[in-house]
């Protein structure tokens, strides 16, 4: 039996306003959209098969996408030309790029932290309630 691998992205997803009500699965449908217009039905069927959106948070913009070994470029092409989720203009940037969710995540915990630091307003109460959440929603899918 072949163990398939797979790669994580942390991105960074800029947007005019903060969107509280974007979910994985908003920005899961606007990544698969955007793969659709690049690379049409046979990019998108190939990536599909191991293609997730592990977790978002929409306080720093961090999300981390799971992708295929073998659709990594496609993916990233996507993300970069991703323009719009929903009505709302965005900007894509992926970050890092993990072979693993245990090697994501202290890349991913510390790019939180440093874009939460940057934000005005925030307590540090706040702050570390954010990346509790984080935290825990790794742990999920971790293992």
């Amino acid at each position: 039996m072949v163990r398939h691998k797979h790669r994580f992205l942390i991105v960074q997803v800029w947007s005019r306003k903060a969107q509280s009500t974007w979910t994985d699965k908003v920005i899961f449908q606007a990544l698969q959209q955007s793969l659709k217009s690049v690379f049409g039905d046979f990019g998108t069927g190939s990536a599909a098969a191991a293609l997730s959106v592990k977790c978002f948070d929409f306080n720093s913009g961090l999300c981390v996408v799971r992708v295929g070994i073998r659709s990594v470029r496609e993916v990233w092409a996507s993300l970069s030309l991703l323009n719009k989720i929903g009505d709302e203009p965005v900007a894509c940037r992926v970050l890092r790029s993990a072979g693993s969710a245990r090697t994501c995540k202290p890349a991913a915990v510390k790019l939180l932290g440093k874009a939460l630091s940057r934000r005005d307003g925030m307590s540090e109460e706040e702050t570390g309630a954010v990346l509790d959440e984080f935290t825990s929603s790794f742990a999920a899918f971790e293992g």
